[in-house]
């Protein structure tokens, strides 16, 4: 279990990673996005799978100042590649929306094992 470990710098702000163990989700991975008050202006949530972390639950503040596709993007050097949960709400499908249109990362979509569901996959090109 990792408790509030500094990543690194997204812009001003800091981002933090912690862990811990759920009995539905198994390992989750939380990464924070703290300003320069100390104050949380996102989290997500991820899980391992297969080369990099599946979202499990994303939140960030209306004030924040950033868009949360660029915090993805910048996540990207530290987990790979980051794979969308195949039920999204409608905020989280924007978030996919926009990174399908985004020329400066690969998205594509992606089954889940026994492909019953899937969703999409962002990485580097």
């Amino acid at each position: 279990m990792i408790e509030n470990q500094e990543v690194g710098s997204f812009g001003e702000y800091r981002v933090l990673q912690s862990s811990k163990s759920s009995p539905f989700a198994g390992d989750v991975i939380v990464y924070s996005v703290m300003d320069p008050e100390g104050n949380s202006k996102a989290t997500l949530q991820v899980v391992p799978h297969e080369d990099g972390v599946r979202v499990k639950y994303a939140q960030k503040e209306s004030d924040a100042g950033f868009y949360m596709t660029e915090f993805y993007k910048w996540l990207l050097d530290y987990v790979g590649t980051l794979y969308s949960d195949p039920s999204q709400s409608p905020a989280g499908e924007a978030i996919w929306t926009r990174l399908r249109q985004d020329t400066s990362v690969n998205v594509e979509e992606y089954e889940m094992p026994g492909g019953l569901m899937g969703g999409w996959k962002v990485s580097k090109p």
